[in-house]
């Protein structure tokens, strides 16, 4: 079902797909993804490995002799697999002297306390771990690329208010000196406005520095709504399943503490298909081998408790972990709310800037002001506006956060949204 998702639609000069498309590369070029990608490949394939069967198939100390009397060839071959737990082992040998002669041995056995499956967990584990760390970084390396872009408007609008300022400030500065040698004015006013030239001139200056940081993100911004997903989502990010799946795994390993009081048991059978006299001959055996340490100095028990307690401590992390996630949630909704409150202030403090542009404007329809100052009020008015479209900005990259730390694919979201 499509998710009714987007909250900031980012349309870029020629089109969305353009813009999604540069978020890509910047995301997907990334060192550190390319570093996430090789480790949850590596997890990916170690997992594989464990859950598929895939023989092994090898030629060993293969031969070929030649002499002016004889020549000889020897080509021994073995196949290794692993099938529903079952060890199978294939040798092999292919030798021509005068003529061919092949020799097979097949060996089908069996660990009877096998582990096989609690390495499969394991494997599964990893590549969850894996698999999140890669959504992380993702989902970071996507949200930092909003934020540079909105940097690149929000500093470029500054800049030129900033600028405006600034020549404002410079020439009341400047007439001040002047007024200040003639004497019309006292010291205390001449050094106040060369200290609001300063402070102007050091606005500007950070401005211009942090407009060029972000020059090369040029995108256009227009934010909607998100609606909060439900806390109970964390039990969905990969991470937190594989912390499930660890419990369960200790769980497992405790529930069968009792192999340690056991030997190490294999069984099989063997089929050997040999030249013999010129003839073939097929012969058949059983076999059962075991390994048992009658004496360990207490290695055993101590075995069994560390399996128990390790059993106690994996779940006692995990209801801890998943406590402080719901905590995390909790205090990234307080911020969310933050940001909302302060947004009402800023909404509230446009209206008053609004409100003393419009008594400004009347004032300088009826030649009460100059033109100068309407314009400062203008420019204040101005910046006012600018810091609510930043607070409505940080409200939703709160609220992308929020979905990042759910274990949300936000380019996946995006693109589900806008296919």
């Amino acid at each position: 079902m499509k998710k009714l998702l987007m909250i900031l639609l980012l349309l870029p000069i020629l089109s969305f797909s353009n813009w999604l498309d540069n978020i890509k590369n910047y995301v997907y070029e990334d060192s550190q993804y390319i570093n996430m990608v090789n480790n949850y490949n590596l997890s990916k394939e170690n997992y594989f490995l464990k859950e598929t069967f895939l023989p092994s198939i090898m030629i060993s100390n293969g031969r070929y002799n030649y002499s002016d009397e004889s020549s000889s060839l020897n080509i021994p071959l073995r196949v290794n697999a692993k099938i529903f737990d079952f060890d199978f082992s294939l040798n092999s040998n292919f030798s021509k002297v005068d003529d061919w002669r092949d020799t097979y041995s097949l060996t089908i056995s069996k660990d009877i306390f096998s582990e096989t499956d609690e390495e499969l967990i394991n494997a599964k584990i990893n590549l969850l771990k894996s698999q999140w760390n890669l959504l992380n970084t993702k989902n970071q390396l996507f949200i930092n690329y909003l934020n540079n872009g909105f940097n690149n408007y929000y500093y470029n609008q500054l800049y030129n208010i900033q600028k405006q300022l600034f020549e404002y400030q410079k020439n009341d500065y400047e007439n001040n000196k002047i007024k200040y040698e003639k004497g019309l004015i006292s010291n205390i006013e001449y050094l106040n406005s060369k200290k609001l030239y300063l402070n102007s001139q050091i606005s500007l200056l950070n401005a211009k520095k942090n407009y060029e940081k972000y020059a090369k993100y040029n995108i256009d911004f227009n934010i909607l709504e998100l609606t909060i997903p439900s806390s109970e989502n964390i039990y969905n990010r990969p991470d937190i399943i594989a912390e499930q799946l660890n419990v369960d795994l200790k769980k497992m390993e405790n529930n069968r503490s009792y192999r340690l009081y056991l030997p190490d048991i294999t069984t099989g059978i063997t089929f050997d298909y040999n030249y013999q006299l010129n003839e073939k001959k097929l012969t058949t055996s059983l076999f059962l081998n075991f390994n048992y340490n009658l004496y360990d100095k207490g290695y055993r028990e101590f075995q069994i408790s560390q399996v128990q307690n390790n059993y106690l401590l994996t779940k006692k992390e995990y209801d801890e972990k998943i406590n402080d996630l719901f905590e995390q949630y909790e205090n990234l909704l307080n911020s969310l709310e933050s940001l909302e409150l302060s947004l009402q202030t800023k909404t509230l403090d446009l209206e008053i800037k609004e409100l003393n542009y419009n008594v400004y404007n009347e004032k300088y329809q009826k030649n009460i002001i100059s033109e100068k100052e309407l314009e400062e009020k203008y420019l204040e008015y101005k910046q006012s506006k600018l810091e609510l479209e930043k607070s409505k900005f940080d409200i939703f990259i709160q609220k992308l956060n929020i979905y990042s730390f759910l274990g949300y694919d936000l380019i996946g979201l995006f693109e589900e949204e806008f296919k």
